[in-house]
């Protein structure tokens, strides 16, 4: 369903799919979570008709080139120049997980650029206050090596959080993550140092502070896993209500969805996210 083509802005390649052209249509650009691809909105794409559709491959993931600077507010103005490249105007901005910082604060820099933002489980609070957290955990952390030894380990540790929603669409954007080395041994495309900066900008990100407000209008879609505990339901709930005292926006809770809903339940997320793409807040 995706047409392709590979952007080269100031001497960075920037890898992009595409739905056919709609005209007239409004346009959704969909922005990934850390360490995957465009493609990780296939299967919510595919339901999305009469819309204009562009999924890049934000840099230093997937096919894209890496880049110096990883801050939310150096990717946001390579996103603007790539957008403005490709003659975008006014998109619904969607983000996933870690892209939806990045969509906060490119929201909040161009807000004139922006119908609106559709922010998926993230982006609303500042990851540095998540319960049981510290930045000593992520620099430390490892991706299991057993699950990094063949393409076979590397899907079924990514779909043991949730079988039931295992399908060959998921698969294909759990594939897409990752290259296999000579020695059969899966590697991720986005370089350890490259995911590591980029959650150093997340950590150090605020969606809530001055600089960051939003004057479009916001949608916060909050998924409830079936194992998600009590303190963590309270905490999404209250950072929720702290977003939107300061923004333009509601919020709406999901249950029995993982982090990542365009994967879990694409067609509830495209209801929604036509449903935004019609409300006037």
């Amino acid at each position: 369903m995706w047409n392709c083509k590979t952007i080269k802005i100031e001497g960075t390649n920037h890898f992009v799919r595409e739905s056919p052209l709609e005209k007239e249509a409004d346009t959704v650009v969909f922005i990934h979570g850390l360490g995957w691809t465009g493609e990780i909105w296939s299967s919510a794409a595919k339901y999305m008709e009469g819309f204009q559709l562009i999924a890049p491959d934000l840099p230093g993931h997937g096919e894209s080139d890496p880049t110096d600077a990883y801050d939310y507010h150096s990717l946001a103005q390579q996103l603007n120049a790539l957008l403005k490249e490709m003659e975008v105007e006014r998109p619904i901005m969607v983000g996933s997980s870690w892209g939806a910082g990045l969509v906060v604060k490119y929201a909040s820099l161009y807000p004139d650029y922006v119908d609106r933002v559709v922010l998926l489980d993230d982006g609303y609070y500042p990851i540095a206050e998540t319960p049981g957290l510290n930045w000593e955990m992520i620099e430390n952390g490892e991706f299991p090596a057993e699950a990094l030894k063949d393409l076979d380990s590397f899907y079924e540790f990514m779909k043991s959080d949730n079988p039931q929603f295992w399908n060959q669409e998921i698969e294909k954007a759990v594939r897409d993550q990752v290259f296999l080395k000579e020695d059969g041994k899966v590697k991720f495309k986005a370089k350890d140092e490259t995911q590591l900066a980029c959650m150093k900008a997340a950590w150090e990100f605020d969606p809530l502070a001055e600089e960051n407000r939003l004057t479009v209008p916001s949608v916060l879609l909050i998924a409830h896993s079936l194992n998600e505990d009590e303190e963590m339901r309270r905490f999404k709930r209250v950072k929720a209500n702290a977003f939107y005292t300061l923004n333009n926006g509601y919020a709406i809770e999901m249950e029995e969805t993982d982090h990542l809903i365009m994967l879990d339940k694409p067609m509830d997320l495209v209801k929604m996210i036509i449903d935004a793409s019609s409300v006037k807040l």
